[in-house]
């Protein structure tokens, strides 16, 4: 059976006979939780239905063979080790025409970003989001994450939650995307979401690529 690639030329995980130094059972915040006490681990995953991480994984590593450890990366957020997603503003699916759009800055990999206002900004390490696919060509193991940015208007929601299951909404121009390994976004009074949890924000939090900060086990 053929490994994924995470770029030409590269394999995404390795045979190991080891068994595993943790066994997790539960959504994308139990396993963060869990790797957060213990990097490095080795872990057998047993995801709950609601595990976006394991939509992502069950789709790059399909033809991957048991007895495979994948190292895979996570978002370090003021402490606080997130495995999947980071969400600034309103969830895209949760979008209606009453919600405002805000100046939110970003700053990648040292670099400023001039942005519109927006209602948005999804960090991701994965693919998905309660179901939906965010994007369509990230990896949670090539040492780099997603930002999105959400500026549509609010007669364009409605279109713009139909789309979101198979990441059609990426071809919108008020949606944008860049990759990062470090990324600054300064939001003060937004409510801010790691991994499905509500977290106090501070309005100013700088997110960082933590890479194969631990191996899953298939």
């Amino acid at each position: 059976m053929r490994r994924v690639g995470i770029r030409k030329g590269e394999e995404w995980g390795s045979p190991t006979g080891s068994a595993p130094d943790l066994v997790v059972e539960g959504n994308d915040a139990d396993l963060a939780a869990a790797v957060q006490e213990r990097p490095g681990a080795l872990v057998r995953y047993v995801p709950s239905s609601d595990s976006d991480l394991a939509r992502t994984v069950g789709g790059s590593a399909r033809d991957v063979p048991i007895g495979t450890e994948l190292p895979m990366d996570a978002l370090r957020v003021d402490g606080r080790l997130v495995v999947n997603s980071v969400i600034i503003g309103i969830a895209p699916r949760s979008l209606r025409a009453w919600h405002r759009r805000r100046q939110i800055m970003l700053e990648i990999d040292g670099r400023a970003l001039d942005l519109p206002a927006v209602t948005t900004v999804a960090v991701l390490n994965g693919q998905h989001l309660a179901g939906d696919r965010l994007l369509t060509r990230g990896h949670p193991g090539d040492g780099r994450a997603e930002v999105q940015w959400f500026a549509i208007g609010p007669s364009d929601r409605s279109k713009l939650r139909a789309r979101l299951a198979t990441g059609d909404h990426l071809g919108h121009p008020a949606v944008g995307q860049e990759t990062f390994r470090e990324l600054v976004v300064d939001a003060p009074g937004r409510r801010a979401c790691c991994d499905g949890i509500a977290v106090p924000n501070p309005g100013r939090l700088v997110i960082r690529v933590v890479a194969a900060a631990y191996r899953l086990l298939l």
